[in-house]
C-alpha cells in the first residue's frame, strides 16, 4: 500500500524552496513597487444642495434664463416690496431680469452653488480664492498675497474679476428660477470642490446622500501585458447626510482638480428635498477623501492602504495565484527529477 506523507511536511519544503521564496519575495516587491507609486482617483456622486467651486481651466456656464444680481453699498432707506428679484437693499437693479447669461469664470474664483427650498438655483461669487485653497494649476500672482482674505481682494483696485461678462464681482448672485433651471441642462467645471455645507441648527443647504469609489492605477500595470491601462476599484463607500465632503491631494498640500457636472434633479420637489445632482472625479495622484461632520475638529480621512489593494485588486489576486502556481509547479518539477536521480542511483528515497 502506498505511503501518504505528511502534508505538513510538504508544506514546509515548498516553504524552504528557493524558488518559492523567490516568488514571494517578487510578489511584495510588486507590491509595494504598485503602492508606492499608485495613481488613485475618487468618483464622488451626491444629491445635495450646496457645494463650492474653485475653478482652474476654462469653465464657461450658459443659462438661457436667469438674473444677474450685483452689490452696492447697503441703503437700508431703499424700500421693497417683496416682488423683486435682487434686493434693492444690497444689490442694484438688474440690468435685465431672466435673460440669457453666459459666463466664463476666471481662474481662481471660488463660488458657492446652492438650491433654495423652493427649487431655484442661486450662485454666489464667493470671491478669490487663497493659494491654499486652489488646485494646482490656477496661480493668480498679482493678487494673490498668502495672507489675502479667501473672498479676494478685488472690485476697487480691478486687480481680479471672477467673471468676464455682466459686471460680475465678489458677493454678486446668479438666480435661476426652478422651471429655467430644468431646462438650463449640465453645468460642467474644472475645480476643487467641497461639497456639502457644516450642517447646524436650521441649515437648508446640505449633503442629502451620496457615494464614493477610490479608483485607482499603477506603473506595474505597464509590465503586465493583460493589464495595461487599467483602473480597479479598491474602495467604496455611502455618504451620510449632512456631511462635508473634499477630494484632497496630500502630496501637494492642496485641494485636487475635479472634473465633473452639476445637474437638475429628476425629482419633483414637492416629495424630496431642493437640491441638484452633483458627480464629479479627481485627477489621478496621491489623493485622499476627507469627511467632514458636525461636531467634529477634524475631518475623517479615507486613504485606501495595502489590505484594500490585496484584497480587491484583482491584477493583485491574479498576480498572487499565478506566481504560486508557477513556484508549486517548478518544486514538483525539481522534487521528480531529484527522485528519479535517486532511483538510478539506488539511493533510497527521501
Amino acid at each position: 500500500m502506498a505511503r501518504v506523507g505528511n502534508p505538513f511536511v510538504g508544506i514546509r519544503r515548498l516553504a524552504k524552496s528557493p524558488i518559492v521564496q523567490f516568488a514571494v519575495f517578487l510578489l511584495l516587491v510588486t507590491t509595494i513597487v504598485g503602492m508606492v507609486f499608485v495613481q488613485r482617483s475618487f468618483l464622488v456622486e451626491a444629491e445635495t444642495s450646496y457645494a463650492e467651486l474653485t475653478f482652474v481651466g476654462e469653465n464657461v456656464w450658459n443659462f438661457p434664463a436667469a438674473t444677474v444680481c450685483n452689490p452696492k453699498e447697503p441703503d437700508v432707506t431703499a424700500g421693497r416690496t417683496g416682488d423683486e428679484i435682487c434686493n434693492p437693499v444690497l444689490f442694484e437693479p438688474p440690468e435685465e431680469a431672466w435673460g440669457e447669461v453666459t459666463v466664463n469664470w476666471s481662474c481662481g474664483a471660488r463660488v458657492a452653488v446652492q438650491s433654495d427650498v423652493d427649487g431655484d438655483l442661486v450662485v454666489t461669487v464667493l470671491g478669490l480664492a487663497t493659494q491654499a485653497e486652489r488646485p494646482e494649476g490656477c496661480d493668480v500672482s498679482d493678487a494673490d498675497p498668502p495672507e489675502a482674505d479667501a473672498r479676494g481682494p478685488f472690485g476697487e483696485d480691478g486687480e481680479f474679476a471672477p467673471a468676464d461678462a455682466h459686471g460680475i464681482v465678489r458677493d454678486s448672485i446668479i438666480v435661476v428660477r426652478d422651471r429655467d433651471w430644468r431646462a438650463t441642462g449640465a453645468l460642467p467645471f474644472q475645480a476643487a470642490a467641497t461639497v456639502g455645507e457644516d450642517i447646524g441648527p436650521g441649515a437648508v443647504h446640505f449633503l442629502q446622500s451620496g457615494r464614493w469609489e477610490a479608483r485607482q492605477t499603477s506603473p506595474v500595470h505597464d509590465y503586465v501585458p493583460f493589464a495595461h491601462a487599467v483602473t480597479e476599484m479598491v474602495k467604496k463607500g455611502e455618504l451620510s447626510l449632512g456631511a462635508e465632503v473634499q477630494v484632497w491631494d496630500y502630496r501637494k498640500g492642496r485641494p485636487a482638480t475635479m472634473w465633473g457636472h452639476i445637474t437638475p434633479t429628476p425629482d419633483d420637489f414637492d416629495n424630496s428635498l431642493a437640491g441638484f445632482d452633483l458627480v464629479m472625479l479627481s485627477s489621478p495622484g496621491k489623493t485622499e477623501l476627507r469627511l467632514a461632520h458636525f461636531g467634529f475638529r477634524e475631518p475623517a480621512t479615507i486613504r485606501p492602504d495595502w489590505v484594500d489593494t490585496a484584497v480587491n485588486s484583482p491584477l493583485f489576486l491574479a498576480m498572487f495565484a499565478l506566481l504560486s502556481l508557477i513556484a508549486v509547479i517548478l518544486q514538483i518539477m525539481k522534487d521528480t527529477g531529484e527522485l528519479r536521480r535517486k532511483t538510478k542511483t539506488g539511493a533510497p528515497p527521501e
